[in-house]
């Protein structure tokens, strides 16, 4: 059997592969982090649950095995083909899991690595454009084949990875993966240093980090810092109510003078710089790619004329490179399954 899997902070999706097809989606399963206490359970879950729907043991030439093969997307860097989660306390490598099933081959690749790989193979309808660019390559002559996409994901955390592509046919397209979300929080404007010292005082044994407010971990701070600046308002749902994430995307969406919209509005703010920072820290000539859950959840948010005029703004405005910058499109990738598909286009070649 041939599994692909995308392991996250929050979920994990598992499906069957096979040579001819790729990722049969009908094999999916999908599963909630919180009920398991390690992925080697997750795992036996989908074994079982891939036996019952009798769709168990296909291997890549169709026929029957009990032999597991193993390719992951994981959340976390990946260090001799081993992983700890970043955003949740699992360790992932081959010996675990050979301890609860036959797995005979296991290949790690960091999520935003194997999504950037995954997103190469997608078409255009894929994608939603925020902005369509026409940035002049900056590189020399000699380098312009080589294109650099920047790949940022809006999630539980937030990751990135640059995904380069060549008309050198060895190696045509490759990703680099990066932990760029959890460099230092850093401030342009008096409401984030308000709400730096707020994570501070919040979080005093914490490194404050991008991630700790531009992420889906982060979002409810950045609430609970809006609803202390206006404490005469009665009747909010508690920032570490269970479902807040969810209040503040439905109501910021449909509200534009609530305090859930001035949430979104904050997140947007710093996740454009975030997005820019990228594109000047890697050079990425092809444009940014913004994928993730959370970013798919306010894409109708980010449409509307004033997030996604604020959100062009903060993106541009980084002297003197503001023109480069405005020339890059920028782009939301609509296809959840790009992580799956560039871990498979990772497996190991299992002799």
């Amino acid at each position: 059997m041939f599994i692909v899997g995308d392991v996250g902070g929050t979920k994990t999706n598992l499906a069957i592969t096979t040579q001819a097809h790729g990722v049969l989606l009908e094999t999916l399963q999908s599963y909630c982090n919180d009920d398991f206490s390690s992925f080697g359970d997750v795992l036996q879950r989908f074994i079982a649950d891939s036996a019952d729907a009798n769709v168990a043991s296909i291997d890549q030439d169709g026929d029957k095995t009990d032999e597991i093969n193993i390719s992951l997307s994981v959340a976390g860097p990946v260090w001799n083909n081993s992983c700890q989660l970043i955003n949740r306390n699992w360790f992932i490598d081959l010996q675990g899991l050979q301890e609860k099933l036959p797995v005979r081959a296991l290949s790690l690749t960091n999520d935003l690595a194997a999504t950037a790989l995954g997103v190469s193979q997608l078409s255009a309808t894929d994608f939603v454009v925020l902005a369509q660019g026409d940035a002049a390559d900056p590189l020399p002559s000699a380098e312009k084949a080589q294109l650099r996409f920047g790949v940022i994901s809006l999630g539980t955390g937030i990751g990135q990875a640059t995904l380069c592509t060549s008309d050198n046919s060895k190696t045509a397209t490759w990703a680099i993966s990066g932990e760029g979300g959890h460099k230092d929080f850093s401030v342009s404007t008096q409401e984030d240093v308000a709400l730096f010292l707020a994570l501070k005082q919040w979080r005093p044994e914490d490194h404050i980090c991008v991630e700790s407010a531009v992420s889906g971990l982060g979002l409810k701070y950045i609430y609970r810092f809006h609803c202390e600046q206006i404490p005469e308002i009665k009747g909010l749902p508690s920032w570490d109510h269970p479902e807040i994430n969810k209040i503040i995307v439905k109501q910021g969406i449909l509200d534009p003078s609530s305090v859930f919209r001035k949430t979104l509005l904050t997140l947007c703010r710093l996740f454009a710089r975030e997005c820019a920072n990228l594109a000047l820290q890697n050079n990425c000539n092809g444009g940014i790619i913004i994928v993730g859950g959370l970013a798919l959840h306010l894409l109708e948010f980010l449409k509307q004329p004033e997030a996604r005029e604020l959100f062009l703004r903060q993106f541009n405005d980084k002297p003197p490179y503001s023109n480069w910058l405005s020339g890059l499109t920028i782009k939301v990738c609509t296809d959840i399954y790009a992580p799956l598909r560039g871990a498979n286009l990772t497996f190991i070649t299992f002799s």
